[in-house]
């Protein structure tokens, strides 16, 4: 009989223990809210970029070119995924060839920064940038491939209002310690 106390008394104590231990993991989740779900704030400054933009561009992919070449394009911005990114479809005729492109970009409310994947039916793979927006421009920062060789590319996008934007693409052939400027871009809204 004594055995038998002994039994239901260990099995009450394990018992106890285990209800202490699941009200202990409740309170703790409990005090744990649950992430944001959804667009983040920050994806809503971009409703303006929504609709129809003409594009005047110029290029130059060579350093020591001297001459920059002058191009137009259409830019077509949407929202995607219920807010939570904004989509952009690129097309324009690059040295007198069709050029399509398209972009998705999305605000990481985790790290707190923005996040671009560009990718164009040139170079046929996808390019992966991150960065902040500081003092009212947006930099992002990437590692891509031309021609073989590994470079860094930086895109900025600065005095941006409702209905005009200006975009510049810089490249470091040397891990980042120099960069030169291939492409700037004045975006302008359609009416």
């Amino acid at each position: 009989m004594r055995r038998i106390n002994l039994l239901f008394l260990s099995m009450m104590a394990l018992c106890l223990m285990f209800a202490v231990a699941v009200a202990q993991e409740g309170e703790m989740s409990g005090e744990q809210e649950m992430p944001p779900m959804g667009p983040p704030d920050e994806m809503k400054e971009l409703a303006h970029l929504e609709g129809t933009w003409d594009v005047a561009m110029s290029s130059k992919w060579d350093p020591t070119d001297t001459v920059w070449i002058d191009e137009t394009a259409t830019a077509v911005f949407r929202y995607a995924c219920n807010g939570a990114a904004m989509m952009e479809e690129f097309t324009s005729q690059m040295m007198g060839m069709p050029f399509t492109g398209m972009m998705l970009q999305c605000f990481d409310r985790e790290t707190g920064m923005w996040q671009t994947v560009w990718t164009d039916d040139t170079g046929a793979r996808i390019s992966y940038y991150t960065g902040k927006t500081i003092d009212g421009k947006t930099v992002v920062e990437g590692e891509d491939i031309y021609q073989g060789q590994s470079m860094i590319t930086r895109i900025t996008t600065f005095d941006e209002t409702d209905t005009s934007f200006k975009w510049m693409m810089e490249t470091s052939m040397d891990d980042g310690a120099t960069f030169f400027k291939v492409s700037e871009a004045t975006y302008t809204k359609r009416k």
